[in-house]
């Protein structure tokens, strides 16, 4: 189970993510405003964000916010609009984002997209560790993984990082 930050306009749409993914924690936000306030209290796992807000600040501007906002450097963004030219897709990267998908989407085509960057971000903090010299961790995070705990691990690694940063401090 992983903490999702869920920011669509479009109710429908956010439904759809919260009845898809309910293997997983989804905080639910309509507008970027709202977003970037709630990424002060939520720290997400992941971030489905809608490139085409329709009020107040626009995905592209809330993805740019959230790759610079230090907290959330490495959490996925998965960019999701129903623009999907090669260049709107290149700005949405250079926004940002970690993955794009079309609109619409299936609720499978969510599920494999979600589980995939959620297994990124694990392997992500893993090499962290590695190179850290953290060997132990690393062998407990692969054990978890086959276990299926991907948000026990997750936190765990965070925390565990946090802590080789407070020592090397």
């Amino acid at each position: 189970m992983a903490l999702i930050l869920a920011v669509e306009d479009d109710l429908k749409i956010r439904e759809l993510i919260t009845l898809t993914l309910t293997d997983h924690l989804i905080v639910e936000s309509p507008t970027g405003e709202d977003a970037l306030r709630l990424v002060q209290k939520v720290r997400p796992n992941l971030i489905i964000l809608d490139m085409k807000l329709d009020h107040g600040i626009s995905g592209v501007e809330v993805c740019r916010q959230f790759a610079a906002y230090a907290p959330l450097a490495g959490i996925p963004i998965l960019a999701v609009s129903g623009l999907s030219s090669p260049q709107e897709i290149s700005e949405f990267l250079h926004a940002g984002a970690t993955s794009f998908m079309a609109k619409p989407f299936s609720p499978n085509e969510l599920i494999e997209r979600v589980d995939k960057l959620i297994e990124l971000e694990v392997i992500s903090i893993a090499r962290i560790l590695a190179a850290a010299g953290e060997i132990d961790l690393v062998n407990g995070v692969k054990g978890a993984l086959v276990a299926g705990n991907t948000f026990k691990i997750i936190r765990a690694l965070k925390q565990a990082i946090n802590e080789i940063e407070q020592e090397l401090k």
